[in-house]
């Protein structure tokens, strides 16, 4: 509340409030009662896919070389509650004990990592679940993961998101206005909080062609489109 008063303060002709998302410039419009313009944030996809290592050279950064025999399910982010990884352990435990030789790799570090480790022991897939820890080349090791999951409550953007998607990797992700404004649509979207309809949604892309959901959200996002307005909006803004 004291900043919001703070940014009340100055004149409108002294203060620009720019938000790194759409979804986000509309919500912080409605918490202070001033214009906000959404810059969503974008990365240039050919220099970040030229620092892309392959599987086995991901596989390998990441302690895994040798490891893993069938496909891998990722995750990345802080391990704290509002990124719902311990959503994304349930909702994957069934399929992880149907199939062995599949894995789940969460990197990151942060205070829910031994609650997560409790929690994959409970659920008996230990031995298929790797808290990787933080790993400060995270962004070069997308190719690892044969589906990236974003079980976030709630996001300002997600860099994750376009990350997986400029490196080619199909993503999950929970069904949030800032994921739709970033796909430009609902293609891989789960409903919020919902251990059921993720199970579903990880059986049912699995199973089927995750090819075909990495072309959608790749159309959908328009990686090179979206970093060319990124530049725009800013370069209008600074001059």
């Amino acid at each position: 509340p004291a900043q919001v008063r703070m940014l009340q303060l100055f004149p409108a002709d002294r203060l620009e409030l720019v938000a790194v998302s759409e979804t986000l410039a509309i919500d912080l419009e409605h918490q202070i009662g001033i214009r906000v313009l959404g810059g969503r944030i974008a990365l240039e996809p050919s220099v970040l896919r030229l620092s892309l290592l392959n599987r086995e050279e991901a596989l390998l950064a990441l302690g895994l070389e040798g490891q893993v025999r069938g496909r891998i399910i990722g995750a990345v982010g802080r391990l704290v509650t509002e990124k719902g990884f311990d959503l994304l352990l349930t909702a994957s435990s069934q399929w992880l004990k149907s199939h062995p030789e599949d894995h789940l790799v969460v990197v990151g570090e942060g205070p829910e990592r031994r609650n997560l480790a409790a929690l994959a022991a409970q659920l008996g897939i230990a031995d298929q679940v790797h808290l990787i820890g933080h790993k400060p080349t995270v962004r070069r090791l997308y190719r690892a993961f044969d589906l990236l999951c974003i079980p976030s409550k709630q996001e300002g953007l997600g860099l994750v998101l376009p990350e997986a998607i400029i490196a080619g990797v199909p993503v999950l992700a929970t069904d949030l206005a800032v994921f739709r404004e970033q796909l430009g649509g609902s293609v891989g979207l789960v409903a919020t909080g919902q251990s059921a309809a993720w199970e579903l949604a990880l059986s049912s892309y699995l199973q089927g062609d995750l090819n075909s959901l990495r072309d959608a959200q790749q159309a959908g996002m328009a990686p090179e489109r979206a970093w060319e307005n990124f530049i725009g909006f800013y370069r209008k803004l600074l001059r």
